[in-house]
């Protein structure tokens, strides 16, 4: 059995999914996404036992809010400028 996704980063919806399938007494052999973001989600699987298929791979930078640095530097997350009339 293969779960698939089309964007893997922390992989939350392809464990949810694969636990789910689980339960219900499926074997898994794969997990693919068409691209994976990161490797939380990948090592994740990989840890299992499970291949990861996917047509690219690509950075994830995620912080906790104490070691963040654009949280250090005060950068607000959201630069929205209010409309002009």
């Amino acid at each position: 059995m293969a779960v698939v996704d089309n964007v893997m980063s922390a992989g939350s919806s392809l464990r949810a999914t694969l636990r789910e399938l689980e339960q219900h007494g499926a074997i898994p052999v794969v997990v693919g996404a068409l691209h994976v973001l990161g490797s939380v989600g990948a090592s994740f699987f990989t840890e299992r036992g499970l291949r990861i298929e996917t047509l690219g791979r690509g950075a994830f930078d995620a912080w906790r809010p104490s070691e963040c640095p654009l949280c250090a530097a005060s950068v607000p997350l959201d630069d929205r400028q209010e409309p002009q009339s």
